[in-house]
């Protein structure tokens, strides 16, 4: 049997969750979205290949409107809808997987890495991880809260699931 006919394609479940956090000297912000949109690409005795993440921005949800209202301000959501993820590379050891590809965000494309996590669970396949992005690199206005910025640093952490045989 041909590699092409042991690939297999997993939409990632609705139970998926990527979440951020930003931190200010006087708080901590957290938001969230379950409207993950996913593929991996699987090969039989390979494992994981290829993963597509999107997310629309507006999807997120900090529990707070007006900071969610001033946060698609400064994203720019109308502009830049969309947040996307595509893996260039991906390589296992000992369960922990290598991720490198390209995170799209308020219109820049950068090469990002970052190390997850798999674990199977019954007919579900775990995947959990996280990164740190610089909202500055991708020119992303820090907003100021008593006239003191945010950090910097914006942290995504994922939890997706994919269904499997």
């Amino acid at each position: 049997m041909s590699e092409a006919l042991q690939q297999k394609s997993r939409l990632a479940l609705p139970e998926s969750r990527i979440t951020y956090t930003l931190k200010h000297a006087l708080h901590t912000v957290n938001g969230e979205s379950a409207q993950v949109n996913s593929q991996l690409l699987m090969v039989d005795g390979k494992g994981i290949q290829q993963v597509e993440v999107s997310v629309p921005v507006r999807s997120f949800d900090s529990g707070n409107r007006a900071r969610d209202r001033d946060m698609l301000e400064v994203t720019e959501a109308d502009k830049y809808p969309t947040v996307s993820f595509v893996s260039s590379n991906i390589s296992e050891h000992n369960g922990n997987l290598t991720v490198t590809g390209e995170l799209t965000f308020h219109g820049i494309t950068r090469e990002i890495q970052f190390v997850a996590q798999q674990q199977r669970q019954q007919q579900r396949l775990l995947v959990t991880g996280g990164f740190e992005i610089s909202l500055e690199e991708f020119r992303i206005k820090r907003p100021s809260i008593l006239m003191m910025k945010v950090k910097d640093n914006l942290q995504v952490d994922f939890n997706m699931l994919y269904p499997v045989e």
